[in-house]
């Protein structure tokens, strides 16, 4: 029984223990398993933080490149204008509107080359996918006649811009003509690419008054009325005839008289180079035809004079080189005929009518001039051309006077009525646009101030708004934004009472007795906030203000060795800091109050005001100072022999040794961004260098300018920084982030060692001498849109 029992024992230990070997294999197996698939979790989780890290990595790449391609094509928008190429600048802008939910990295820059590329047009009557080829005002002015790419012909109302009706329908590919008799209500235009009809307004009635010869592909290439509207000269050639061209008709010119129907000539001109080229004008008088003799096969033009009554050559300008003559225009007495050509040639020529003479050359279109007109009284003459602009001329001295801008492609045709002082235009765009003839040319934004001004004569206020402290007068305050005279401020007494601004519009002055006032300003009054009272009556070397905490800081008299402090909610209660020699003149406290600098000639002392320890001691050759990474650090450039120095001094542990960076090369400015994480100084060698002065490292470089740069100066948001320099590059604006170079302003003056920028953000301003440049709001923007949107009608 004994022996049963310990088999049963046995047993029962071995199925025991085969059971927890089990047990302990399948425990073995499941913690296998989950660190497997903890492992694979894991894996699954690096796997993931990898490919957020690419993620990340690639989004931040793709958006440098975007900011990268933003800067580049600023430039290329601002390069494009100054090459006359709206059209380019207007897709260089619109291609950085941003898209829903992308970063918009349109900054002042934007919105400036925005108002560069508008137009100063009084309207835009249509806009077509047709160029416009010719346009041409009625007598009156009350009607205008406009010629398109399709061989449509356009008859508008001008008083109610609106169009009449399509005095043919465009069924023919040419380029339609049209021109209104100076004398009555009769339009002489194509109705085909052969066919001149003749449309008698105040009738109704039409008829035909020329058709071209039946061989050959003709096309009328200009229309002109006598200048007493008794004749109509024809000028018509055969498209894309040239060197290659087995066509032997060369163009042609016809002079119809309008009442008979009689037609004089044809008069031979050779070949010309396409539909863009060939003219002919009568003089006043109807006894002399000019007309353009084009040699396509040689790439030359001249100029014919001919006596319409004996068909006789009188004078022939020397051959110009250039694929032809595009235009002519005849000045009102006959004295005086200009032309123009291309492709080649920008040049407007002015020729003695009577000989051939060569009176001027016209130096300001970039291309070809396509269109030409005299003004009724003579005095001016208008001309339009390749480069998307309307430059009038003055016939006293051929100086430019005026250049309009608005067109987005070549400018083809161009009118005035002087009944009604308006210009109209049509072009490669599609545009007809009406101006008004007194329009000045668009000024970029830019404005000049008073010389007398200077380097801490500017001070910003609210929005757009400055304060002019003009030597020996009183202050003066000016709105950027608007074109109003500026407002004198006599309450404030002479501008030496200014005492310096704080903020965005608050102002502390002297007032010529015994008192500091803090006043702030309100529309265009400032109103008193807050004033002490010096029991000695001196008068201020200087005074700083926090209007954080409304702390006020001044010294009286040039023997004073103290600087005094208040509160303007406790004025009476007052500490006092000590120098160590008389002259001492308070120039800021820290952004938050804790600090404040004073200087005394090139020395620099620097307190905590709650404590009144001193922080910073500089014994001499101080050039300039700010505070920096919240009010923490102040920021010092001292001048040594060879090179200036810069130093980090951390105020809240004065005890350590400051950061310093030797051999910099420094010209006079230095600023710190509103954050206080960066801070910038100009260099003479072109550099404006960058340091992070919460660690005190140098932090990047912005290149550079082709002489020193003077002065400099952060935007609100901190995303852009102006430099300036010389009238060539008086501002050049830099994306911080990036560092690229954005724009370049020019300007005037020979040492622009001030930068400022308005408190909205809208106006940049350099000096002295000073002046401004003006970007409109991001609101204003969207407003003129909106009404564009509105006002272009599409017949």
């Amino acid at each position: 029984a004994a022996a049963a029992v310990a088999v049963v024992l046995l047993v029962g230990i071995a199925v025991s223990t085969r059971q927890t070997i089990r047990a302990t294999h399948a425990e073995r197996e499941q913690n296998k398993q989950r660190e497997i698939a903890v492992k694979a979790l894991d894996g699954e989780k690096e796997q993931r933080a990898l490919a957020d890290a690419q993620a990340r990595k690639a989004t931040e790449s793709e958006a440098t490149s975007r900011r990268q391609l933003y800067a580049s094509d600023m430039n290329l928008a601002q390069q494009s204008l100054k090459l006359a190429n709206l059209g380019r600048a207007l897709r260089l802008l619109e291609k950085h509107v941003p898209q829903p939910g992308e970063e918009d990295l349109r900054g002042w820059e934007w919105r400036y080359l925005w108002q560069q590329t508008r137009s100063g047009a009084l309207a835009t009557l249509t806009n077509r996918l047709e160029r416009g080829y010719s346009v041409s005002f009625s007598p009156d002015g009350s009607r205008l006649a406009v010629g398109w790419g399709d061989g449509r012909v356009d008859l508008w109302n001008v008083p109610g811009q609106r169009l009449i009706r399509a005095l043919t329908d465009g069924g023919y590919s040419h380029a339609g003509r049209v021109v209104f008799s100076p004398v009555r209500d009769l339009l002489a235009a194509t109705s085909e690419p052969k066919v001149v009809t003749l449309y008698d307004l105040d009738s109704g009635r039409e008829s035909i008054l020329w058709r071209a010869p039946d061989q050959g592909e003709w096309e009328v290439r200009d229309l002109s009325f006598s200048q007493d509207g008794s004749r109509l000269v024809i000028y018509a050639g055969i498209p894309n005839q040239g060197a290659g061209s087995a066509q032997k008709i060369g163009d042609e010119v016809w002079v119809v008289n309008v009442s008979s129907s009689q037609i004089e000539g044809p008069y031979s001109t050779l070949y010309s180079f396409s539909l863009h080229f060939g003219a002919a004008r009568l003089s006043p008088d109807n006894r002399r035809l000019y007309l353009a003799r084009s040699d396509a096969l040689h790439y030359r033009y001249s100029i014919q004079c001919l006596d319409l009554a004996t068909g006789q050559e009188l004078w022939q300008t020397d051959p110009q080189r250039d694929y032809g003559l595009t235009n002519l225009a005849i000045s009102p007495d006959g004295r005086l005929l200009a032309s123009g050509s291309g492709y080649e040639d920008p040049t407007v020529r002015v020729w003695d009518a009577a000989t051939g003479e060569p009176v001027s050359q016209l130096l300001g279109h970039a291309v070809w001039v396509n269109d030409l007109v005299f003004t009724r009284d003579g005095r001016r003459l208008i001309s339009v051309g390749g480069d998307q602009s309307i430059r009038f001329w003055d016939t006293s001295n051929w100086k430019e006077t005026n250049v309009l801008r608005g067109h987005t492609d070549a400018v083809h045709a161009v009118a005035i009525s002087q009944t009604l002082q308006l210009v109209a235009s049509a072009g490669k765009d599609g545009d007809l646009l009406l101006w008004r003839d007194d329009t000045t040319s668009a000024t970029a934004g830019y404005r000049r101030l008073p010389e007398n001004l200077g380097k801490n004569d500017v001070l910003p206020l609210d929005q757009s708004r400055v304060l002019l402290l003009p030597p020996d007068q009183p202050p003066e305050l000016v709105d950027l934004k608007r074109d109003y005279a500026p407002v004198s401020l006599p309450a404030l007494g002479s501008s030496t009472n200014v005492l310096g601004w704080f903020g965005t519009n608050t102002l502390c002055h002297w007032n010529g007795t015994n008192q500091i006032l803090i006043s702030e300003l309100r529309d265009s009054e400032f109103i008193q906030r807050g004033a002490v009272t010096l029991d000695s009556g001196t008068r201020l070397s200087g005074a700083a203000y926090n209007p954080a905490r409304q702390l006020l800081a001044w010294s009286e008299g040039t023997n004073s060795a103290s600087v005094y402090v208040t509160s303007l909610a406790a004025p009476d209660s007052r500490i006092e800091l000590k120098g160590d020699a008389p002259g001492l003149v308070p120039v800021r406290f820290s952004e938050n109050g804790d600090f404040l600098e004073a200087r005394r000639q090139d020395s620099l002392l620097a307190w905590n005001v709650e404590t009144r320890q001193r922080v910073a001691s500089i014994g001499k050759f101080v050039r300039d100072a700010a505070f920096a990474a919240g009010g923490r650090v102040l920021v010092v450039a001292i001048g040594k022999r060879n090179a200036d120095e810069i130093v980090f001094y951390d105020l809240v542990h004065p005890e350590r040794e400051p950061r310093r960076h030797p051999n910099v090369d420094f010209s006079g400015a230095l600023t710190v961004s509103p954050d206080g994480a960066l801070v910038a100084l100009s260099t003479w060698g072109g550099l404006v260098r960058l340091f992070d002065p919460a660690k005190g490292e140098w932090s990047g470089d912005l290149h550079r300018n082709l002489a020193a740069v003077f002065g400099i100066a952060f935007s609100a948001d901190g995303r852009r920084l102006v430099s300036t320099s010389t009238a060539w590059e008086a501002v050049k604006l830099w994306d911080v982030g990036t560092r690229q170079e954005l724009l370049t302003l020019t300007g005037t003056g020979s040492w622009l060692d001030a930068a400022r920028w308005s408190a909205d953000g809208d106006v940049i301003l350099a000096g002295p001498p000073w002046q401004a440049w003006r970007a409109p709001s991001r609101e204003e923007i969207a407003a003129a849109e909106a009404k564009d949107k509105l006002e272009i009608k599409k017949p």
